[in-house]
């Protein structure tokens, strides 16, 4: 039984059968059982026999693949994950994730889902606030009794019991179960 051999390649331990062993060549350091490699350190370093699932690790990516040709994940400067339904947990609260699925993402807050965007988009809360990128204070701002429009912070518009269109403080529509009335102020 040959326990090691030294020339242009390196092998410590048995290569026979399931005995585990570390090859060396020129390129990389092998971890084997018999002469299948398990893992491979080099310019790509590879865990887990490459023909079924394991991890690849290059100069611009580590990837998690399922076989020799179907890469799952790839993080890197781009990275992205491929699979059926996909879900990112919060480390602390697992019912705190997002998940992605093929025809819908949908947002959870403790199992609650307070967000679902697909054919029917749903976003739920206490009060759900839409903002311009440019300008935070032009925004929609629904809450439990009203729709409110702003522009530039002064309330131009609030739907609720009372309907008002126009700023409260110049010119405005204002209905509501009493009738319709036009104001000049409040």
């Amino acid at each position: 039984v040959t326990l090691a051999s030294y020339g242009a390649d390196v092998t410590i331990g048995r290569t026979d059968g399931t005995e585990s062993n570390v090859f060396i060549d020129n390129n990389s350091v092998d971890i084997r059982t018999g002469t299948k490699v398990s893992a491979s350190f080099g310019t790509t370093t590879t865990i887990g026999p490459t023909s079924g699932q394991h991890v690849s690790i290059d100069t611009d990516s580590f990837d998690v693949k399922t076989d020799s040709s179907t890469t799952v994940a790839t993080f890197g400067a781009n990275s992205t994950i491929t699979g059926g339904t996909i879900t990112l947990r919060n480390s602390t609260n697992n019912n705190d994730k997002v998940v992605i699925s093929e025809d819908s993402f949908e947002v959870f807050d403790n199992n609650n889902a307070v967000a679902s965007f697909g054919a029917n988009t749903v976003i739920e809360g206490g009060t759900i606030t839409l903002r311009n990128t440019t300008n935070n204070n032009d925004k929609v701002v629904i809450s439990q009794d009203k729709f409110q429009v702003f522009d530039n912070n002064t309330d131009v518009a609030s739907f609720g019991a009372v309907t008002r269109i126009g700023d409260v403080a110049n010119e405005h529509i204002s209905a509501s179960s009493a009738g319709i009335t036009l104001k000049d102020g409040s």
